[in-house]
């Protein structure tokens, strides 16, 4: 199978990461959009929602490591909201469209781990600076670096709708899904007082705009 049979298969997004997909005339898609389009329509938001949930998975852990006692009602709901991503997938993905998208988020958080670490300290700096007496700021930090990547998955699919509109006049607005909303909300909720935290902060927004040009040039083996 090639590059461009994969994107055929996989359609254009999962709708657990898309809204409205009916919408949309798939097959105008595939041909009036160059592969790269298709590729970005597709499989990018595949990879920012896996980076997600690499990001909750570790403060799930690290909150288990604590035994942080009052984290314990949200972290059952985030395992339940997890299996309903999961389940989801199961029904739009076949096993090999899933492992290929786990093994290429991997491959690109290795490949861009300096920079993954860039914007850690950035937030974990500004965390430190706004909230200094605050605890579990390793995981705080990551909480609040899920919230930036569900944030960048809303920004890159408005990004497409206007993308569509411009290559095939397709007007798509899409809202954020209500997983990420609920998911946002409960690493809001652990993050603990994150409206004194800066999201406007210089080095978190480039910190956040480094990994979206990252995405956007790294290769991916899509075969």
């Amino acid at each position: 199978m090639n590059r461009q049979q994969y994107m055929a298969s996989i359609g254009t997004l999962p709708p657990i990461l898309r809204e409205k997909q009916e919408e949309i005339d798939t097959k105008r898609m595939q041909t009036e959009l160059t592969h790269e389009e298709q590729v970005r329509m597709a499989f990018y938001p595949c990879v920012i929602a896996h980076i997600i949930w690499k990001y909750v998975e570790e403060v799930l852990s690290e909150a288990a490591a604590q035994k942080v006692s009052l984290l314990l009602p949200i972290s059952r709901s985030v395992k339940k909201l997890r299996k309903e991503y999961e389940h989801s997938l199961l029904d739009d993905l076949d096993y090999r469209h899933r492992k290929t998208i786990e093994t290429q988020t991997d491959k690109f958080m290795m490949e861009y781990g300096r920079d993954f670490a860039l914007l850690y300290f950035s937030v974990n700096g500004e965390f430190k600076k706004k909230l200094p007496n605050y605890p579990y700021d390793t995981m705080r930090s990551k909480a609040i670096i899920a919230m930036l990547f569900i944030d960048l998955l809303d920004e890159h699919n408005r990004r497409m709708d206007k993308m569509l509109y411009e290559r095939i006049g397709e007007n798509r607005q899409s809202i954020r899904i209500p997983m990420m909303a609920k998911l946002h909300q409960y690493m809001e909720a652990i993050a603990g007082d994150a409206g004194k935290f800066d999201f406007a902060n210089e080095h978190v927004r480039n910190g956040i705009k480094v990994m979206y040009n990252r995405l956007l040039q790294a290769e991916y083996d899509l075969i």
